[in-house]
């Protein structure tokens, strides 16, 4: 109810690249941590993280677009070929 009663808005600093890369870090942690239990790594490299970094910022969103794009590029995907595909365990 609080929270429905302001009606302000504040600005924030963009975010730096390095913080941006440290969104995208963690949107991959959590989707290896949701995977633990069927021995799936996720790994990517330094070309990765920064494609993410590129396209999971907004400068008015910030990194909120981090959560959709991780969905969408890797966690159906991997989904798919985890179901349906030929990853196996581990």
């Amino acid at each position: 109810e609080f929270r429905n009663r302001l009606d302000g808005i504040i600005q924030f600093q963009p975010l730096t690249k390095e913080a941006i890369l440290r969104v995208a870090d963690k949107a991959v942690l959590e989707l290896e941590m949701l995977l633990q239990d069927k021995n799936v790594t996720i790994e990517i490299d330094n070309d990765a993280r920064e494609w993410l970094a590129e396209h999971g910022y907004d400068v008015q969103m910030g990194a909120r677009p981090m959560a959709r794009l991780v969905q969408e590029k890797i966690k159906r995907p991997l989904a798919d070929e985890l179901l349906f595909g030929k990853l196996s365990d581990g």
